[in-house]
Formats: structure tokens, C-alpha cells, sequence
């Protein structure tokens, strides 16, 4: 009989089950030594450890191949943040909403986080719990952890059990899983209060597949395929802008898979059939071989560093160059 109810498993790095009564004291108990866990959240995989223990913060960074690119945070409420960073009203609202993004906060002298966290850096990114894993795990432990992709650096997330095994298995110590099927991976979002407005750096989770509503409507539907790095794409129909998930840098084949189900994604769910694909000039970018090899669509190349006051677009409308996340 297929399971309906949420259910916890933890296993070790070979992938065999641990025998235990509290499956989240388990767990906990394995942060403080140090370890570090693969943790199945919402979107995929996260790694988590000690944001505190320098050690465990280090090996994390070595065994993931992230040799200087900050790793987010996860408290477990206001309060805890505010001992860390300080926060403005906007930055608090924006961590306690609904969404729940990292928001990139200004950390204070005496931070005691681990310097490997965020080397060099004069901010931090931190997020609240959310979800219920999330909080029963940040209630029992009462530790700030690092919550970082589950990938090798330049890899999309894994979100897959059996993904999460393969890719994974030289960097978690133990992996805690749940009966919960993941239908596509989703990095975190990322945003920051920048004069008292939320301005958002990666749009992912809890944002996306949210539509844009444009002032004007489509005369055809267009995939816009994005550029080669910070990579994610858009589909219109009628007045509306479909703008994907963060995808990532489009540098090996992991990531190329990870673009081409996301536009299928996109086309199933919102019933589009794009008539134009817009694609960046740059002849060796994996986004523009995909756009050049599709039948049946005209092709409309668009070079990346154009301004938008040199081809006519006002000011306050966004080109779907833009859109397509291609980094004007």
C-alpha cells in the first residue's frame, strides 16, 4: 500500500540505514560532532554541518570544491540572526515572510560563525526554517548550521534519492531523507534590502514559476533561453513572462540537462509552444547550441551586452533579453 504520511530514514554514506528511536536527535547529535549531513529539503538536497566549527565548515568547503563563494546560513529564529548580523526592519520582514529567502545581512564584529563560511566577506547570507524538517531539526540542535546546495560546485542541486547517493557520496557523512518525491530541483533564493527595497539576487524558490505581468501582450510565444552563466530561462504567452528557476552556470553536462527539463517543465505546465527562441550571439555557449539545433522556430540572436536605450525599450519595460536572465 503506497505511504501517505511523511516518514524520516537516515543512512551513512554507503548508504545503509541507522537503527534509531529519534531519527532528528540522531541526526542533531551528528552536527555537533562535526559531521556533515545531506539533508532532503524541499527543492533538493542541502549539505549541512556546524556553521560554528570551523573544521567541519572547512572540510565541507574542500570536499565540495568551493573554494571561495560564501556558504548560506540556516538559524533557527530572528533572535539567533541578530546575535550574528545586524538587521534592519526591511531585512527582518523579508527574512520572517513566507518566502523565505537567504538575505544577505552586514555581520557584526564579534560574528562568531566560522571564518570558511563566508572568507573575506562583510556579509552573510542567512535563512529562516521552512520547512517542518527544517525547524524540528534547528529546535533540537540549537546550532546555526551551514545549508548549502547538495551539488559539487558548478553542478546543479541533487534532488533525487539516488542522485543524492552518486553525487554526494564523497562529501555527506550521513544522509537524512524523507518518502517525499521532489518533481524538480530549486535552489534557494537570494535577496537583499538595498534602500529599503527588496531587491532579489537569485530568483528561485518560492518566486519562480510566479509570472511576470508585462504592459503589453506578446504578439507570438518565445522561449528566451538565457546566457552561459547565472543561467535561467523565459517563456511568454500573451501578456504574461514565465521566468524559470535559478539554473546555474551552463558548463557541463549535469547543467545542460538540468536547462533543457527545465524549459520541457515550463512548456508542459504552462501549455506553451514557442513559435521564436531568443538565444545569446556567443557561437560556444551550451544555451545557444540548444536554440541553433531546435526545428520548427525562428531563431533571434541577441548579444548580451546590448543597453536597452540602444534598441528602444523604455526604461520601465523590461526586454526579453532581461527576462530570459541573460546578464544585460
Amino acid at each position: 500500500m503506497l505511504c501517505l504520511w511523511p516518514r524520516l530514514s537516515l543512512l551513512n554514506a554507503e548508504g545503509i540505514g541507522i537503527d534509531t528511536t529519534d531519527i532528528i536527535k540522531e541526526v542533531c547529535t551528528f552536527l555537533k560532532e562535526g559531521r556533515i549531513v545531506a539533508i532532503k529539503g524541499l527543492g533538493g538536497y542541502h549539505l549541512a554541518c556546524d556553521a560554528l566549527n570551523e573544521d567541519a565548515v572547512y572540510r565541507l568547503r574542500t570536499r565540495k570544491r568551493r573554494e571561495h563563494k560564501p556558504f548560506a546560513m540556516m538559524a533557527k529564529d530572528i533572535e539567533t540572526v541578530k546575535r550574528l548580523c545586524y538587521v534592519n526592519g526591511g531585512e527582518e520582514k523579508l527574512l520572517k515572510g513566507t518566502i523565505r529567502p537567504i538575505v544577505l545581512l552586514r555581520k557584526r564584529p564579534d560574528c562568531p560563525v566560522a571564518k570558511s563560511v563566508a572568507p573575506c566577506q562583510n556579509y552573510q547570507g542567512i535563512m529562516l526554517p521552512y520547512t517542518p524538517l527544517h525547524h524540528l531539526i534547528v529546535a533540537e540542535s540549537a546550532l546555526v548550521l551551514v545549508m548549502t546546495s547538495g551539488n559539487i560546485s558548478a553542478e546543479p542541486i541533487a534532488y533525487r534519492d539516488d542522485e543524492a547517493f552518486e553525487r554526494l557520496k564523497d562529501i555527506a557523512d550521513y544522509y537524512l531523507q524523507h518518502n517525499r518525491e521532489i518533481y524538480i530541483r530549486t535552489d534557494d533564493s537570494i535577496g537583499r534590502v538595498w534602500h529599503g527595497s527588496e531587491v532579489l539576487l537569485r530568483r528561485s524558490r518560492g518566486y519562480a514559476p510566479f509570472p511576470f505581468l508585462m504592459p503589453f501582450q506578446f504578439e507570438a510565444q518565445l522561449l528566451a533561453c538565457g546566457a552561459e552563466l547565472k543561467n535561467a530561462i523565459c517563456l511568454t504567452r500573451d501578456n504574461y513572462a514565465f521566468m524559470s528557476h535559478h539554473i546555474g552556470d551552463l558548463e557541463n553536462i549535469e547543467t545542460l540537462t538540468s536547462f533543457e527539463q527545465g524549459i520541457e517543465h515550463f512548456k508542459r505546465i504552462f501549455n506553451i509552444n514557442p513559435a521564436f527562441v531568443a538565444h545569446d550571439h556567443h557561437p560556444e555557449y551550451l544555451s545557444t547550441k540548444y536554440a541553433l539545433a531546435l526545428n520548427d522556430v525562428k531563431k533571434i540572436g541577441v548579444q548580451h551586452l546590448w543597453k536597452q536605450q540602444t534598441v528602444g525599450f523604455q526604461p520601465n519595460i523590461p526586454s526579453p533579453a532581461h527576462i530570459g536572465g541573460l546578464n544585460l
